[in-house]
C-alpha cells in the first residue's frame, strides 16, 4: 500500500525577468531549500543533481564575495591615493 502525499509545493514566482547577482543566489538558495526538504526520489531527482546544483549555489556565493572584496579593494586603493 502506497500512502499519496497532500502537501503541496508551490513556488513562489516574480515578475522579474532577471535577477541581480545577490538575489539570484538568494532565489536559488531558497528553492533549493525547499526541494532538498522534500523526498527526492519522490521529485525524480538524483542525489548528484542535487550536490550539482548546491555546488553551483556555494560557487556563485564565492564569486558574489569576491565580486564584492575586488569592489572594496577599489575603493580602498582610491582612498589611499587621496
Amino acid at each position: 500500500m502506497t500512502a499519496k502525499s497532500t502537501k503541496i509545493l508551490k513556488f513562489e514566482s516574480s515578475n522579474c525577468v532577471s535577477f541581480a547577482n545577490g538575489l539570484h543566489t538568494q532565489f536559488q538558495r531558497k528553492q533549493y531549500e525547499l526541494i532538498k526538504a522534500e523526498d527526492a526520489q519522490k521529485l525524480n531527482l538524483s542525489a548528484e543533481l542535487i550536490k550539482e546544483w548546491k555546488n553551483a549555489i556555494d560557487l556563485e556565493v564565492e564569486i558574489g564575495k569576491q565580486a564584492l572584496a575586488s569592489v572594496h579593494t577599489a575603493k580602498l586603493k582610491h582612498k589611499d591615493r587621496e
